[in-house]
């Protein structure tokens, strides 16, 4: 009998290698709206969305954000900071399934936060035990 951990390591792999998710290189338009969705510790996951900086938006200067998605955000965040985010020293624990549960969501709320703001161009940035992965922009 295959021990679950390693179960549950093949199961991710094979929904990885089904789901080549496709990054493009996004060219930034002054006429339009970025958000970006985005981990970090003690953060609201939501930031002004160009690539590279960004200052991080609070959630009630989203008025049309409805407050379970909010909720949905504080969880996520919450997730993040306990089981994803080592604080003696500010780095992602490696863990696979982490890393896949945090991305998995994290691209969700993108997805949520498109709905609601579908004039906003939302990109997700997801983290893992390498690093910061490629934006994800969210049609």
């Amino acid at each position: 009998m295959i021990p679950v951990n390693k179960k549950i390591d093949r199961m991710i792999d094979k929904h990885f290698a089904k789901r080549k998710i496709k990054t493009k290189k996004l060219l930034i338009n002054p006429n339009k709206k970025f958000l970006k969705v985005m981990p970090d510790f003690c953060s609201s996951g939501i930031w002004e969305g160009r690539m590279r900086g960004g200052e991080m938006i609070d959630y009630d200067e989203l008025p049309r954000l409805p407050k379970e998605i909010i909720k949905h955000f504080e969880s996520w965040i919450d997730f993040y900071d306990v089981f994803c985010h080592e604080h003696k020293n500010y780095t992602f624990i490696k863990n696979k399934h982490r890393e896949f549960l945090l991305n998995y969501w994290g691209l969700n709320l993108a997805r949520e936060l498109k709905i609601v703001y579908p004039e906003y161009r939302i990109t997700y940035v997801g983290e893992t035990s390498k690093g910061i992965n490629k934006p994800i922009e969210v049609k």
